[in-house]
């Protein structure tokens, strides 16, 4: 049981996978918990609903795993991130890397009709295809949500490997892209 919703406490958001010592050092403030609140209610709670629709047993769940939320100035930079990103929780921005069940991509499809459905909330929905870095570690294989901030409203699909970005402004161009192997 979360503090948040059914499945999701604010403890969650104060997270990174690539440097969980940083992450620790963050204080939420109010205005970051009702961004993670906000985020959790209108995107996160309701997708985790809907793929877990008529699933019977809770060990065949399908969860969903926060690997970087909230991030400061010095964690931001740590993972490389841009100086305007969305994890800085900024005026009205917020953004949530996740990662669903044990293979993203296998319930990408779903997640990708949930976000066009409700694109008007969502500034940005990233799928980071999966890569091996420098160093043979497994990268990507995850999804970037950001919440609409007021400002220029972003592209709502695209893919992004290590290589760069590709923009799919609809969701058939990006159902294309993501049936091809």
């Amino acid at each position: 049981m979360g503090d948040i919703s059914r499945n999701f406490s604010f403890s969650e958001f104060v997270v990174s996978e690539s440097f969980p010592q940083l992450a620790a050092q963050i204080v939420m403030t109010q205005a970051h918990k009702v961004k993670a609140h906000w985020m959790t209610h209108i995107i996160l709670q309701p997708l985790r609903d809907i793929l877990n629709d008529g699933v019977a047993h809770v060990q065949d769940e399908v969860t969903i795993k926060i690997s970087s939320g909230i991030r400061d100035v010095a964690l931001n930079s740590a993972v490389r991130g841009v100086n305007s990103s969305d994890h800085l929780y900024r005026r009205l921005s917020g953004a949530g890397d996740i990662i669903i069940g044990d293979n993203t991509r296998k319930y990408l499809e779903i997640v990708q009709a949930f976000c066009y459905s409700i694109r008007k909330y969502i500034k940005q929905f990233i799928y980071y295809l999966p890569y091996t870095d420098d160093r043979g570690r497994a990268r990507g294989n995850f999804i970037h949500l950001s919440t609409y901030d007021g400002g220029k409203q972003g592209e709502v699909l695209y893919c992004a490997s290590r290589d760069g970005r590709v923009y799919l402004p609809t969701y058939e161009e990006a159902e294309r892209y993501m049936r091809r192997e």
